[in-house]
């Protein structure tokens, strides 16, 4: 909270921002944010599948190199 406040005072004082200005600049910052980690998300599930590809890859060619 107090990071908040501090956020805001630095808008408002700092960078000219209206109040208006100021909570409408806050929104998309956690717009952005939530948006952020839902990639971090989707890109953490990506390389879970990707990596378990890359494990039946791997058994596959080591059946076909000993066959």
């Amino acid at each position: 909270d107090l990071q908040i406040l501090n956020s805001i005072k630095n808008l408002l004082y700092n960078k000219g921002y209206t109040i208006n200005g100021a909570i409408s600049y806050l929104d998309n910052q956690e717009n952005n944010d939530s948006s952020e980690k839902e990639l971090k998300k989707d890109n953490k599930e990506a390389v879970s599948k990707l990596d378990s590809i890359l494990t039946s890859v791997n058994k596959i060619k080591q059946i076909i190199e000993n066959y």
